[in-house]
């Protein structure tokens, strides 16, 4: 028995979904079950069971955690190294330290967005402000003064109810979006809390940004009165930096490009649909190893001494059955063929999974692969990656520079974020090191190409430059004995792997 989620779909009201939510929400479910190992509900029941049979048949079967293990690599190749902020002012430094006001740093936001989307194929990042009078007459530093600073608020995939587009100047923009949320609340004792479910509604009314909130009223959160939506306060129409705004600040990432229009299945749907198969190979396979492992005692003739002193049946070496004229006994045993072909199944499933994605099972002992035949093999599965890779740093990209701008940060629109694509094993190869060394010294490769070579690499760090290089070998020189120079026999070559 598969359960979904429930979507608790009011028509009519702002908690009610788009087309495209009802088409996915099922495939989004299972995938989040599967992530985190919650996957009891798509063991399928075998005909002939009752509810405690089905229990007992379900809670047998083995997880094989590939989906999360496969998710983890997925988001650890992309941000490793770190994500590079280039043209970043110094004075949003203190925003990327915390770019949630919830402590949130830049790198445990990109980390979730990455995660997000390689796991469902879809996550919106917006940016606010606080509603609060005379914020946009404050410079800069009154502001942060007042704690007043634009902030981002991530929303996953069931929180995302509906979106609609329209291409305004030659280009898709969103112009309407409801997203979920849900508040705590005091119940009606002191020791309750109620979950209420907030609707943030965000659109383009007469070409500018208007924000309204909607809840469920305390009655509906206590199941005695159902479909009660009330609006919290009035239109807020934003402003940034004392100017209307004539575009909603969210921006809806997929796996392949941020159009809100497209809804794309999840990155890890097929894993997950195999891992179920797997699942319910293991279910099948234990519940007959049971049978298999465990016979019947069959017994024909047994003396009976009647209800008040009956008759224990023990079988052992010091034990004995009684039996009576033409009486038997025997053990039934189920045979184990079927369990081979089980178990080979599930080894079947096990690679399938490994070439889909998950790769940390593959069991490659047995041979050695060529690093070109690696390349080619995984150049697919690359491919997919680094398009959710290069999505995700569009999208993190245009909210920083939302976020710059309203907080009148100057350069806002130069700032950008690039996330690694290159998922093949990096660090130098034997003598590497020596080789471009040589080219350094000798001069006949210049400084800025060795350095990228070595960023590459992942030897230094990627936003080290020129002038950071020099100055570290500066350093080096002062604090070093005299004859350190290069007498020929290579130890020169000690400042070059000291400031790298």
């Amino acid at each position: 028995m598969v359960t979904t989620a429930n979507t608790k779909q009011a028509t009519g009201s702002p908690r009610s979904t788009g087309a495209e939510y009802a088409a996915g929400i099922d495939d989004v479910t299972k995938v989040r079950a599967f992530v985190s190992g919650k996957v009891t509900g798509y063991v399928r029941r075998l005909g002939g069971h009752d509810n405690d049979d089905y229990t007992e048949f379900s809670e047998g079967a083995y997880y094989l955690p590939a989906v999360p293990r496969t998710l983890d690599a997925f988001a650890g190749l992309v941000m490793t190294p770190e994500p590079l902020i280039t043209d970043n002012p110094t004075a949003f430094d203190t925003f990327l330290d915390d770019l949630t006001t919830d402590g949130e740093p830049f790198q445990r936001v990109a980390f979730t967005t990455v995660e997000e989307v390689s796991a469902t194929g879809r996550y919106c990042l917006l940016v606010d402000y606080p509603d609060v009078a005379g914020a946009a007459d404050m410079t800069r530093l009154e502001a942060e003064r007042s704690g007043l600073r634009p902030f981002v608020k991530g929303y996953g995939w069931e929180d995302i109810l509906a979106v609609r587009s329209e291409v305004i100047g030659g280009v898709r923009r969103l112009t309407h979006i409801r997203l979920l949320e849900r508040i705590e609340e005091p119940g009606a004792t002191e020791w309750e809390t109620d979950i209420i479910e907030h609707v943030r509604v965000l659109d383009l009314f007469k070409g500018r940004y208007r924000v309204r909130v909607f809840r469920e009223t305390t009655e509906k959160a206590r199941n005695t009165q159902a479909g009660a939506w009330e609006q919290v306060g009035p239109d807020r129409f934003p402003q940034m930096n004392g100017a209307a705004m004539t575009y909603i600040p969210a921006v809806v990432i997929g796996p392949n490009s941020l159009d809100p229009s497209v809804v794309s299945k999840p990155p890890l749907l097929e894993l997950v649909n195999v891992s179920e198969s797997h699942l319910n190979d293991s279910a099948l396979r234990q519940w007959a190893l049971k049978w298999c492992g465990c016979p019947t005692l069959v017994i024909a003739g047994l003396i009976d001494k009647g209800d008040e002193d009956p008759t224990p049946i023990r079988w052992g070496s010091r034990t004995a059955v009684v039996l009576g004229e033409n009486g038997s006994a025997q053990l039934v045993t189920m045979s184990g063929e079927g369990v081979g072909a089980l178990k080979e199944s599930m080894e079947e499933k096990r690679r399938d999974m490994a070439a889909i994605g998950a790769r940390i099972l593959a069991d490659e002992s047995g041979a050695q692969i060529a690093t070109e035949t690696a390349r080619i093999q995984r150049a697919g599965e690359h491919s997919v990656l680094a398009g959710i890779a290069n999505s995700c740093a569009d999208g993190l990209t245009q909210v920083l520079r939302w976020v710059a701008e309203w907080a009148k940060i100057g350069g806002a629109e130069n700032i950008a974020v690039t996330l690694n694509t290159d998922f093949l094993p990096k660090g130098l190869q034997p003598g590497e090191l020596a080789e471009w060394s040589a080219g350094l010294q000798s001069g006949t490769m210049p400084l800025a190409v060795f350095m990228e070579h070595m960023k590459s690499r992942g030897v230094i760090d990627p936003q080290m430059t020129e002038a950071d290089w020099q100055a570290g070998i500066d350093e080096t020189m002062i604090d070093r004995p005299s004859g350190g120079e290069d007498d020929g026999d290579g130890a020169g070559d000690e400042q070059i792997e000291e400031a790298a």
